[in-house]
């Protein structure tokens, strides 16, 4: 906000409060502030439409301090601008009702200077910001885990999933529903879930350096037959750099297991023919030969 304008809708019946703010904002700072008044909410909504704003200053003298309608219904009309409360009122319990009706912050009148008035706006809007960017990266990761055939996925240390992709019915055979809270052994063979097991064990002994990991098993589906998975994994880390959890993709590896014994057993076939066998790049460079060409040749 250093060194760009941010431009203001304050919403006052009060000229001798709408003069305060004015002043409050026009002192010496490194912020520069267009102040926009409005004396009715809905003159303010008809300037919203017309000319978006960086910031609401909203007096509660306009609104219904009981139920908030005043501010549901600007929060509504414009979602992506933060408003602040400008109130006579210290009732905690309104100012809770405040946020939780969409308000980034609960001002109370004579009690705030410039630099409070500042440091509100400044925060307001940093946290809006933040909020959306985490709100579109949300978005984009739902488009992504709903449309993905690979299984995201996420579990507690405990090996119990808190979170699985939709496509997990495509793969597994149950719903979000039924898989998320059940234990990572319930989808496993003893054996697989031993290696598992030894994967999570391994990686939380040496988080300090752990990176992702990649690795084959097997898993069970709803019907009960085993297929072949390649799961990708990684932990879950809180502000403290501290394990708190476990996150990864889970891909159906059925087809390319096949197509690895389809090459395993022509291999053979090749290794074991009577025929000398030779192959060649396009330069006519020998890349492989088979026993009987070594036979054949010396």
């Amino acid at each position: 906000m250093a060194n760009s304008e941010t431009n203001v809708l304050l919403f006052c019946a009060n000229q001798n409060d709408v003069q305060l703010v004015d002043e409050l904002l026009q002192i010496d700072s490194p912020y520069t502030f267009q102040v926009e008044c409005v004396k009715s909410v809905s003159s303010g909504l008809k300037q919203l439409k017309k000319q978006p704003k960086d910031i609401i200053l909203l007096d509660s003298q306009l609104s219904d301090d009981h139920s908030l309608r005043t501010l549901e219904k600007i929060s509504s009309a414009t979602p992506e601008t933060p408003i602040i409360i400008l109130t006579e009122n210290r009732d905690t319990e309104i100012a809770t009702k405040a946020l939780r009706a969409g308000a980034q912050d609960y001002l109370i009148k004579g009690e705030f200077t410039s630099d409070i008035l500042i440091r509100a706006i400044r925060y307001a809007i940093e946290r809006k910001q933040a909020h959306e960017a985490l709100r579109r990266s949300e978005a984009r990761f739902r488009v992504i885990a709903e449309n993905i055939g690979d299984i995201i996925w996420q579990m507690t240390l405990a090996q119990k999933f808190t979170y699985v992709s939709p496509s997990i019915y495509q793969m597994f055979g149950y719903t979000q529903e039924e898989w998320i809270g059940t234990h990572l052994s319930e989808h496993a063979s003893p054996k697989a879930f031993q290696k598992m097991l030894g994967v999570i064990v391994f990686s939380l002994k040496e988080f300090a350096t752990f990176t992702d990991v990649i690795f084959e098993s097997e898993m069970i589906r709803k019907d009960g037959t085993e297929f072949p998975v390649e799961i990708c994994g990684r932990l879950i880390l809180n502000e403290n750099k501290i394990p708190v959890g476990l996150q990864g993709v889970t891909r159906d590896i059925t087809e390319r297991k096949k197509t690895e014994r389809q090459i395993r057993l022509q291999a053979a076939a090749l290794r074991s023919a009577a025929n000398a066998i030779v192959i060649t790049d396009h330069d006519g460079t020998i890349e492989w030969i088979n026993p009987a060409f070594e036979i054949l040749t010396g």
